[in-house]
């Protein structure tokens, strides 16, 4: 094929620029790092990880997690060993904590440029990584400090090694580089949040194989081989965590927090079986219309592998896209278990699609009006949207809203410079998006007292205490507060336990809503000595009940005899 003097080649398996990784770098780190720590940690993830990574550090252990003074073994030990390595080198802050996620967020946009490129082209591997940066749920988990992006990095990292191989079409020995990658990636994933590392990348492939119907794949793949890399990668830390708890450990996090989250409802996380799609529809904004380009043209080569009337390589990748994709959302949607977060392992796949669309779009004038006025209305759509939510949700003033929220109205009107060329068009979206987070951050999230409200009276406490006892926490729970006030908490039941009991003890701080102080009071005894409010949370302080003497009880009451 051609050389295009701009782009690079369009030809499959192409490496691309330095110039591409430049943009794309460039891309994350102006959507992922500007005011990154600014606002406050979000309750209820982001406030689990950073103190728990904060007490192992305190502790000195980093490899066994603790959240409370309790084992935290929901997820492996990847996330908190980085926010661990990040806190010491830069301190306890929001930034520090979410660093590891940004750091991640670069390798993802990275990976699906080398993902595009090797799969259509250096010029689609450009805007694939441009859209792996730039869509929405991208930078939102770019800039949390939880373990999705990290997960959804090793996956990426793995099925890229996959396509790296001709799609199995070079054994073991022939691509070991690309091979390395797909089972190092799985076991990154596996460290980040257990089997689905491998369960995700796994099932992509088998489908692939299945629907391709070229079984000899699984005989190139070198499995044997490829498992002896990821257990040296992975098992060492299971193998220590059970050498140190038994299998209490592997029954927490293998069973409890995979097999009955997947299974049952245990964890009040349930949606209905098309939960994610509108989660996707918005999350792959400003690229939802190239999306749904890019899946209406592939969709005929697809048809055509798995119909066997076809084996272009171009309509193998996309079935591999597919599959990856569908597969994935299949998957996640059959289970009982449902949260936004944890269709983020898609998005390389829907970035590789819609990059391939948009490089096409170059000698397309229909196509790339039909682009831009799509684009055009969805961002209008998400405007009109923020604007009635943010006022209703988190109280945010119109006039502050409309001005966080114009930068959709820039993308709105990049759409006409698609006349123009795709190039533009892709650099005006992410700027946009870009002063989008970049006004959110810095300008609206810290004047939100919905979002800064436990931060607030973390410091309030920490100012105003003289002892280091624990939280008492009052029908409601804020972990993000341990971690602003570095101190333990109590999760009080008054159905089962007695405050008086807690109050007469080391407990001196109670959280709770201003529509349960009224039974607080009542189950104290007493008032408290000091109390604040701010937007839905009152923070109090209870001095305990003086227990006075007999001498001082009659000099009290005064003289016996009138």
């Amino acid at each position: 094929m051609s050389v295009h003097p701009d782009t690079g080649s369009t030809a499959r398996g192409s490496v691309p620029p330095l110039r591409h990784f430049v943009a794309v770098a460039a891309a994350s780190l102006f959507l992922s790092l500007p005011f990154l720590g600014k606002p406050a940690l979000f309750d209820p993830d982001e406030g689990y990880y950073p103190t728990a990574a904060v007490e192992m550090l305190a502790r000195g252990d980093w490899l066994d997690p603790v959240f409370n003074a309790e084992p935290r073994w929901g997820k492996p030990v990847g996330i908190y060993f980085l926010q661990c390595l990040s806190v010491s080198a830069l301190g306890k802050n929001e930034l520090a904590v979410r660093l590891p996620s940004a750091a991640a967020g670069l390798g993802l946009g990275f990976l699906c440029l080398l993902l595009g490129a090797r799969l259509f082209g250096a010029r689609a591997g450009l805007y694939s990584g441009l859209a792996g940066a730039g869509m929405l749920q991208c930078i939102v988990y770019s800039r949390s400090a939880v373990p999705d992006m990290l997960l959804a990095l090793g996956v990426a990292f793995a099925l890229w090694g996959f396509a790296a191989t001709d799609l199995g079409r070079k054994r073991f020995a022939e691509a070991r580089a690309a091979h390395l990658a797909l089972y190092l990636g799985c076991a990154l994933g596996f460290l980040a949040k257990g089997p689905l590392g491998v369960i995700l990348p796994g099932l992509a492939v088998f489908l692939f194989v299945a629907l391709s119907r070229d079984w000899r794949i699984l005989g190139r793949m070198g499995l044997f081989r490829g498992a002896l890399v990821f257990l040296a990668a992975a098992a060492p830390w299971f193998v220590w965590m059970y050498g140190r708890h038994g299998m209490e450990f592997i029954t927490e996090i293998f069973l409890r927090r995979n097999i009955d989250h997947y299974f049952t409802n245990r964890w009040q996380h349930e949606g209905p079986l098309y939960y994610y799609l509108p989660v996707l529809l918005v999350g792959a904004f400003p690229w939802t219309a190239a999306l749904a380009g890019g899946l209406w043209r592939s969709a005929a080569g697809v048809r055509d592998v798995v119909t066997r009337r076809g084996a272009d390589p171009a309509a193998r990748a996309n079935l591999f896209l597919w599959c990856w994709a569908f597969g994935m959302l299949l998957f996640l949607s059959l289970s009982h278990g449902k949260l936004p977060n944890y269709v983020l392992p898609l998005y390389p796949a829907l970035a590789a699609l819609a990059g391939a669309y948009v490089a096409a779009l170059e000698g397309s004038e229909r196509g790339r009006g039909w682009l831009g006025w799509g684009s055009a209305v969805l961002a209008l759509a998400v405007l009109a949207a923020g604007l009635v939510l943010l006022p209703c949700k988190v109280h945010v003033p119109v006039l502050l809203a409309l001005a966080a929220l114009s930068p959709l109205g820039l993308i709105a009107l990049a759409g006409l410079s698609l006349r123009r060329g795709v190039r533009l068009w892709s650099v005006l979206t992410v700027l946009s998006m870009a002063v989008l987070f970049g006004l959110s951050a810095g300008l609206v999230l810290p004047r939100v007292e919905k979002l800064n409200a436990v931060r607030t009276l973390a410091a309030e406490c920490a100012v105003t205490a003289q002892d280091n006892g624990p939280v008492l926490f009052h029908r409601c729970w804020a972990p993000a507060f341990l971690f602003y006030s570095g101190r333990g908490a109590v999760r009080f039941d008054p159905e089962r336990e007695d405050l008086r009991a807690y109050l007469a003890g080391s407990v001196r701080w109670v959280l709770t809503r201003p529509s349960d102080l009224p039974e607080l009071v009542r189950l104290a005894g007493y008032e408290p000595s000091w109390s604040r409010t701010v937007d839905g949370r009152v923070l109090l302080r209870f001095e305990p009940p003086v227990l006075l003497t007999r001498a001082q009880a009659a000099l009290t009451a005064g003289p016996i005899f009138p």
